[in-house]
């Protein structure tokens, strides 16, 4: 267990080691209704024994177990919260950081375009605004399962560089997974979506729930809609082939713009051209 997660060593010694002996406990069970089985009375010390042992390593147990320092369960919570944010993370500093990379590219070409000018004021004043990529993050109506494979996907590129992801294969529209860490490929939750599901118990309408059901009914069927999933579930989606490390949850699409900022150094090149100029005018009046 040191070796491979969880990565917890326990010492094996003889203060955690704890011995419980099953014959007295079978003894009792025998011995009492409805199973009243009689046994000769040379043989009941030694159960007493059995369970004077069993009683001492209880003892011995609780008495470890109370000096141990309590585990925080806020820990644990922080924990998960720092997975779940990690996890919701993954996709827009995904995002944030090719945006970054496109942004570069853009301005690293308009600057060898400013180095190699050579021409009119008229057309320096063209050469004004850098290109800027900017993402918009669009809101979807209805949650969707979708592929992410490279078959399924439509990539949109801008001067060479990818500004956008079109997801041409809905494999499910809408889905309604009650988990929070969409838009993550690969996130073994979509085994319950009816993408590998085909009748999953966990993506249905709300709308369509079993409100008319008593909780007695919810409560029988739930182990066996439990079961179903299981034995139904694909790795592989139903609808395109590719696994679900492939598939992604969408709550929300994001589209790439691109939008013109004023380069400042272009801007003073072209002030210092029109001032000098300005001055060679004076001269001459």
């Amino acid at each position: 267990m040191s070796e491979m997660p969880p990565n917890v060593d326990i010492p094996y010694n003889s203060k955690t080691t704890y011995c419980f002996d099953s014959e007295s406990f079978r003894y009792l069970v025998a011995s009492v209704p409805p199973n009243n089985i009689q046994f000769e009375p040379s043989f009941k010390p030694l159960y007493a024994k059995s369970w004077g042992r069993s009683v001492s390593e209880c003892k011995r147990l609780f008495n470890y177990i109370t000096q141990l320092e309590a585990h925080k369960v806020m820990d644990t919570l922080s924990v998960n919260n720092a997975k779940q944010i990690i996890q919701l993370l993954t996709k827009p500093m995904a995002d944030i950081t090719k945006n970054i990379i496109d942004n570069l590219n853009e301005c690293e070409t308009h600057r060898l375009e400013i180095e190699e000018f050579s021409g009119s004021l008229e057309e320096l004043n063209n050469k004004l605004y850098i290109p800027s990529v900017e993402i918009i993050s669009v809101p979807l109506d209805r949650p969707k399962t979708v592929c992410g494979a490279d078959e399924c996907c439509e990539r949109i590129d801008n001067n060479g560089v990818t500004t956008e992801i079109n997801y041409t294969t809905e494999c499910h529209s809408p889905c309604y997974l009650e988990f929070n860490d969409g838009n993550v490929v690969g996130n073994k939750g979509l085994l319950k979506c009816k993408a590998f599901t085909r009748h999953s118990s966990a993506d249905r309408d709300p709308a369509n729930s079993d409100h008319g059901q008593s909780w007695l009914s919810r409560a029988l069927a739930a182990p066996t809609g439990i079961v179903r999933d299981r034995l139904n579930q694909s790795y592989s989606c139903l609808k395109c082939g590719h696994s679900y490390e492939k598939h992604l949850h969408l709550f929300y699409d994001t589209r790439v713009t691109m939008t013109k900022v004023a380069d400042e150094g272009v801007g003073r090149r072209i002030q210092s051209v029109l001032m000098a100029a300005e001055i060679q005018e004076r001269q001459i009046l």
